[in-house]
């Protein structure tokens, strides 16, 4: 189910990419790499069943002490 997941993520890059770069639409290409790593990480968080980083657990920890 991972390669599944991996080749779709491929696909989208290499169905996406090209364009992006042929307009030299760079800020449009950095904020759909940055969408692409965040789902990537958080698909490979739900078919993997790694433990997800919650943020705020460290905030209320440097707020209680």
């Amino acid at each position: 189910m991972v390669w599944l997941f991996a080749v779709m993520v491929i696909g989208i890059i290499l169905f996406e990419v090209p364009s992006l770069f042929k307009e030299h639409s760079y800020r449009e290409l950095a904020v759909f790499t940055v969408f692409l790593l965040m789902g990537f990480y958080l698909g490979m968080v739900q078919l993997c069943h790694w433990p997800l980083y919650n943020p705020f657990i460290e905030l209320a920890n440097m707020l209680e002490g």
